[in-house]
């Protein structure tokens, strides 16, 4: 921050500032700078109050930033909400004032490397919980809490300031990504990944850390010298306490406020001051003990299955009758005879050999053979398809042998295949060759879609945003990648100007570039 303030543009800035606002205000030093711009203390002539003034950088994304910290911020009713109004200042700096905090902020406290007393802790969680409260049930979320946005006046009464999201989104400069306005340190998983469900919970979350801070006297993160963040994990025994003089209730309560898991969490930031104080009655979460909003799903357990297998696995190592016959089974070279007088199955290896008189093979074709005088059915039970590569010569003999008392007898009988198998019957129909997907190279096949290119850009190197066949797609500049065909692109300022729209024919696999001026 002190490279911030001491930079070329925030001395400009600040002289802009002075003559926009000459004659209304006097402007004194610079307090503090951040993403959205820089504040300054000031002296209202009018009223001959100490108040202090935020301008926005020069930049059309800070002071979209600004006028949304203002708009919602203004709408929170409650006396820890950090008062806010805006300022008629000259196109198109964007200004404002607040209540000057004398005494500093949560980030001034914790630099002094020194813990809060347990009861100070209190009384600011308490007041910031309860403008946290009164937000939420407004439909807005601070979304960027951290030590730096909480204010102290000169009594050490706290403030919020700077409230950032409001769900559900309304308007062109609300939030869209929630991860853009949030603090690493004291933003929970749900808003890092940007989650759709994320509620007043994330406010919750970075209200805990900012406890634990105050109470340890020192952050849990830093910046090294190579330019890395750095966060230490919060190792809270809930039977220890956090620094002396500190109730458990106070450890138990940040330990529950920081699950990675919202439902964990309290439900409101009240019910954790409540907790944090050591006012309510249960500070142990009944979802980590159980949690009857997930369905409980009962599955079957198939365990039962180890006993057959493992009696088969018995038969067929101590039965070498059942060991060959698992064999053959296993190489697929087999046939089984069913019913009749004899039950018992009856294998033929697959180069004619028979051990059965009623079950015979002639050549390496396992046709299925009629059945015998006695009624019963000798099946292959995998043929092989006709008319496919492996098959043996057309005119593959069968033979047919019925069972008599004396041993072989009856007589043979050939036959031919009369089909052809459907891949034949297919590639004969197209005339063409038959692939090895199965599909007939004489098949048309449908080329795949192609995409092209549209680069969005604006003269000047102006921001806006970008709506393509009616569907908002970000900023530009951008580069989007969209179906070939005709599309219309709409641009329209953040400054709520009117919208400007051209319509483009994007060709597949070409890249188009659509150039605006500023609407």
């Amino acid at each position: 921050m002190p490279d911030e303030i001491e930079s070329p543009e925030a001395r400009k800035l600040l002289a802009d500032l002075a003559r926009a606002l000459e004659g209304r205000y006097v402007i004194g030093r610079i307090l503090g700078a951040g993403r959205g711009g820089i504040t300054v203390s000031a002296r209202h002539l009018a009223s001959n109050k100490d108040v202090a003034i935020k301008v926005a950088w020069d930049d059309p994304t800070a002071r979209t930033q600004v006028l949304r910290e203002t708009i919602l911020t203004a709408k929170v009713a409650h006396g820890s909400a950090l008062p806010v109004r805006d300022v008629h200042a000259p196109e198109p700096m964007m200004v404002v004032e607040m209540a000057l905090a004398a005494g500093g902020t949560l980030s001034d406290l914790i630099a002094t490397g020194r813990p809060v007393p347990f009861p100070k802790v209190l009384e600011i969680v308490r007041a910031v919980g309860g403008a946290l409260d009164q937000a939420h049930a407004a439909g807005i979320i601070h979304g960027g809490l951290r030590p730096v946005k909480i204010l102290l006046d000169e009594k050490g009464q706290a403030f919020v300031s700077d409230f950032e999201i409001r769900i559900p989104r309304r308007a062109d400069w609300d939030v869209s990504r929630p991860s853009e306005v949030g603090a690493q340190a004291y933003m929970p998983l749900e808003q890092r990944h940007d989650a759709v469900s994320i509620d007043g919970r994330i406010d919750q979350y970075a209200l805990a850390i900012i406890a634990y801070e105050l109470l340890r006297g020192r952050t849990t993160w830093r910046i090294t010298d190579e330019g890395v963040l750095e966060i230490d994990a919060m190792e809270i025994i809930v039977h220890r306490p956090i620094a002396p003089d500190v109730p458990l209730s106070a450890s138990m309560a940040i330990k529950r406020a920081t699950a990675k898991d919202p439902s964990f969490r309290y439900a409101s930031a009240g019910a954790f001051v409540r907790a944090f104080s050591g006012e309510a009655m249960d500070v142990t979460p009944a979802a980590q003990i159980y949690r009857d909003e997930v369905a409980t799903e009962k599955r079957r357990s198939y365990t039962w299955i180890l006993a057959p297998v493992a009696l088969a696995a018995l038969v067929v190592a101590t039965q070498p009758s059942v060991r060959n016959m698992a064999t053959n089974l296993w190489h697929g070279s087999w046939a089984f005879r069913l019913g009749g007088d004899d039950s018992e199955a009856r294998f033929a290896d697959s180069q004619g050999g028979t051990t059965s008189p009623s079950n015979t093979r002639v050549g390496s074709d396992p046709t299925v053979s009629t059945a015998p005088s006695n009624g019963g059915r000798t099946i292959d039970p995998f043929p092989r398809v006709q008319g496919s590569p492996q098959q043996e010569p057309a005119a593959a003999s069968r033979q047919e042998t019925p069972r008599g008392a004396g041993g072989v007898a009856g007589g043979t009988r050939s036959s031919a295949p009369s089909t052809t198998s459907p891949q034949v019957d297919r590639r004969l129909a197209v005339g063409g060759e038959i692939t090895a997907s199965g599909r007939s190279s004489g098949d048309p096949v449908s080329p795949p879609k192609a995409d092209g290119v549209v680069m969005v850009t604006m003269e000047g190197g102006d921001r806006a945003v970008v709506v393509v066949d009616g569907r908002p797609r970000g900023q530009a500049p951008l580069a989007l990648r969209l179906p070939a065909g005709k599309h219309v692109i709409t641009v329209r300022g953040l400054d709520g100007s009117s919208p400007t729209s051209k319509t483009i024919r994007l060709a597949a696999g070409d890249t188009t570039r659509a150039t605006f001026s500023r609407p």
